[in-house]
């Protein structure tokens, strides 16, 4: 595998991981299990490892985080760590580290109530720290501060969520499929996916940017929002390859939007495209037959470059753990009745 890709991690007290340990990531890696196991939970785990080596990056990528995640309310909450952890609510620390890249100490942050001035809001790594008051989260903060030096990504990562995507972020990193030259690509993948799809473009309108797709049989362009969110999903996914190059990409229940007739496809894609562009794929899925797309992709492939890996909750260990099966174990998993969702 290249260098920067990450072969193992741990996580404690984060979201809902008292103790997790996974070994064996390969280029393109598959999460499944039950609601509530922390599959998502695990993608932001190795985006903030993958992507923050400095404090004040850790300090941005939580706030982008969080956003990401809490964008509907006003008040972003420090959700990072174990409900029932021991530890006092006004100070809590996580770790995440990797065995073949080591980054994090153990991660902490406190709040102290002050009068005059309110919640301070402190973040560490070890013996280092730096206080935001009264909110490290503050807009101001965050737009002053997120183009300085220490905003430049370690590498280079994009999050795809499980909602639907809208055209301004599909149009936001179609920027890059320009800039890598892959415009064809894109174009052939989605004539792969729809025949009737000829290409996909970026246009200029009245009403501002608006992404389209040129079809067999139209004269002019129509914008994806036309189409369903299967396409605009799919299409962000491929130019997600290529915003991630030589970095992380993170796609959280790919299957949303997308038929599973399609999913064959967008493995195939996935796994040829990442290659390309370098870059090491965490995916999850709820769908048995994404999952199974999956594992006949990478067995036709035979290169032991994906992964999956199953979320459970262990009655043994009474905590979240987690079962690695290669291209051969799941497949037995998947004709003889095997649990791969965590039933």
């Amino acid at each position: 595998m290249s260098q920067h890709f990450i072969e193992n991690i741990k996580i404690e007290n984060f979201k809902c991981f008292e103790n997790l340990e996974i070994n064996d990531f390969k280029r393109v890696n598959v999460f499944g299990g039950k609601n509530n196991v922390g599959k998502t939970a695990l993608l932001e785990a190795i985006e903030l490892l993958t992507t923050s080596n400095e404090l004040m990056i850790l300090i941005y990528h939580v706030h982008r985080l969080l956003e990401r995640r809490q964008s509907s309310t006003k008040k972003i909450d420090l959700d990072l760590f174990r409900r029932d952890s021991m530890s006092s609510p006004l100070h809590k620390s996580f770790s995440i580290e990797s065995l073949s890249m080591s980054r994090h100490e153990k991660i902490s942050i406190s709040k102290d109530f002050q009068k005059d001035i309110g919640y301070s809001i402190m973040f560490s790594i070890g013996d280092e720290g730096i206080g935001i008051s009264p909110d490290v989260f503050d807009k101001t903060f965050y737009y002053e501060s997120r183009d300085s030096q220490y905003r430049k990504p370690v590498v280079s990562s994009y999050f795809v969520k499980s909602s639907g995507i809208d055209g301004d972020e599909v149009s936001s990193i179609y920027g890059v499929v320009i800039e890598c030259g892959k415009e064809v690509f894109l174009d052939n993948s989605i004539n792969k996916f729809d025949p009737s799809f000829l290409s996909f473009r970026i246009i200029l309108t009245e009403s501002g940017i608006i992404p389209k797709i040129k079809m067999n049989g139209r004269d002019e362009f129509i914008p994806i929002s036309e189409m369903g969110e299967g396409i605009g999903r799919y299409i962000a996914i491929l130019c997600a390859i290529w915003a991630s190059q030589d970095g992380f990409l993170f796609i959280d229940e790919i299957e949303n939007g997308i038929h599973y007739s399609n999913y064959k496809k967008l493995w195939e894609l996935i796994f040829m495209a990442s290659e390309q562009a370098n870059c090491q794929v965490f995916v999850t899925s709820h769908s048995k037959e994404c999952i199974e797309a999956f594992n006949n992709v990478q067995q036709e492939r035979n290169d032991d470059t994906g992964r999956y890996f199953e979320l459970y909750r262990s009655e043994k260990k009474q905590r979240i753990v987690a079962a690695v099966r290669d291209a051969e174990q799941l497949h037995y998993s998947l004709t003889h009745g095997a649990a791969i969702r965590g039933e």
